[in-house]
């Protein structure tokens, strides 16, 4: 969500099966963003994937607070964020629950 209220689609992840996810993809297209990975979990190429998805455009100053994910923290996901004139936050572990409730 963003801070004025409005909800960004969701960003789905699969274990596998790339057919079965580009034809999900496809049907909800505009509703929700469906990709995989071999093992289902986000990784560094979803990661950079959801990051230009959900800020397509540069224009104006962002600020996003997550937590401290290894893929949110490499040079590449800094750099993208930099690129798109996105802050970054990062929340200190244990705090997940007070900071990012729609994570818990």
């Amino acid at each position: 969500a963003k801070a004025d209220g409005r909800r960004l689609l969701p960003y789905i992840v699969f274990k596998g099966g790339s057919r079965e996810c580009a034809r999900l993809a496809d049907q909800f297209r505009r509703r929700a963003f469906v990709v995989s990975t071999p093992n289902g979990w986000m990784q560094q190429e979803t990661t950079l994937d959801w990051v230009n998805k959900i800020f397509p455009m540069s224009f104006g100053k962002h600020m996003l607070i997550w937590d401290s994910f290894r893929a949110h923290l490499t040079p590449e996901t800094k750099n993208l964020l930099k690129q798109k004139k996105v802050t970054c936050a990062i929340i200190p572990g244990g705090c997940t629950g007070l900071l990012q409730v729609g994570d818990v």
